[in-house]
């Protein structure tokens, strides 16, 4: 069950980085993901490393549409993420598994109880990253599920170099993403998550790291054929 949550919760988090300089971005982006289980005892849990990279593999890439956006997943688990969409007139994510044709989809309005969303830091110029300067934002909030509540504390590192329009996701409440959007206009070029709880002693930390770019004029039906024809079912 603690192997399920972890899954949601990680399902959830990928959707902070869906999401344009003056203008809002149009195109592909590649990032290098990474996640680490640190127990009590301060080691790092090898079967958790080895299960989320079969799960999502060392990457994945975001293609971004006025709002809309498609995510490939790179795993080599046989029931791996697939892809994931959002679109933004009903502001549905729906996911893909590798190993059936459903969509599974949520209404991205639900809070599902998470609470407590604070803004512990925000500074200009705060960080340089390979010789470029970004932005920084701190948030936390907690998530109660059946098992425990779990704090996050997350760290954003942004400039204009990936800037988005905030209104496309002002109806993007789950994991508090309207509110993290108004503050930062503008997908994370890195983004730091550490996950504890009450019911495990330890932490996890997960990072996404931006790789490449590349700006491109996209076909909205490249993203809406991607949830055409399929049956569906309310994750």
């Amino acid at each position: 069950m603690k192997t399920k949550i972890l899954l949601i919760i990680i399902l959830s988090y990928f959707f902070f980085l869906a999401c344009s300089n003056t203008k809002d971005f149009e195109g592909t982006v590649k990032f290098r993901f990474t996640s680490t289980l640190i127990n009590k005892n301060n080691e790092v849990d090898l079967d958790h490393q080895s299960y989320i990279q079969r799960q999502y593999g060392k990457y994945f890439e975001e293609t971004h549409k006025n709002g809309n956006y498609y995510r490939k997943y790179f795993g080599t688990d046989s029931i791996s993420l697939d892809y994931q969409v959002y679109i933004k007139k009903n502001n549905i994510k729906y996911t893909k598994y590798n190993y059936n044709d459903t969509l599974y989809w949520q209404n991205c309005t639900n809070l599902n109880r998470a609470n407590s969303f604070e803004i512990l830091k925000k500074k200009k110029n705060d960080t340089i990253i390979e010789n470029e300067k970004f932005d920084l934002l701190i948030t936390k909030y907690k998530q109660p599920f059946d098992y425990g509540t779990y704090e996050f504390y997350e760290k954003y590192y942004y400039n204009n170099k990936l800037k988005i329009n905030a209104n496309d996701f002002k109806k993007y409440k789950q994991s508090f993403l309207n509110k993290t959007f108004e503050e930062t206009n503008a997908i994370p070029y890195m983004y730091v998550k550490k996950l504890s709880s009450d019911n495990f002693e330890g932490y996890i930390l997960d990072t996404v790291q931006f790789v490449e770019k590349k700006n491109k004029s996209i076909n909205s039906g490249f993203i809406l054929n991607k949830i055409s024809n399929r049956p569906l079912k309310k994750l």
